[in-house]
């Protein structure tokens, strides 16, 4: 008896099997250059709980004035 032939994502027959992938590389933590890929974020968590309080003030103050 034959191995079963497994199909790959565009419907044809690469007669690998799912647990023959290959491990995946080891992720890379810095750009070609050596420098960080994202910049550290500048705000902090009461810039974040601030703009959140008068969010809700916004929206709070918006309906209060349409019922008025």
């Amino acid at each position: 008896m034959s191995p079963r032939r497994v199909p790959d994502a565009a419907g044809g027959g690469s007669g690998r099997r799912p647990g023959d992938e290959a491990p995946a590389p080891t992720a890379r933590r810095d750009s070609y250059y050596g420098r960080p890929i994202l910049k550290p974020p500048t705000w902090e968590a009461r810039d974040i709980a601030g703009y959140f309080f008068l969010g809700g003030l916004a929206g709070g103050s918006s309906i209060l004035g349409a019922g008025a």
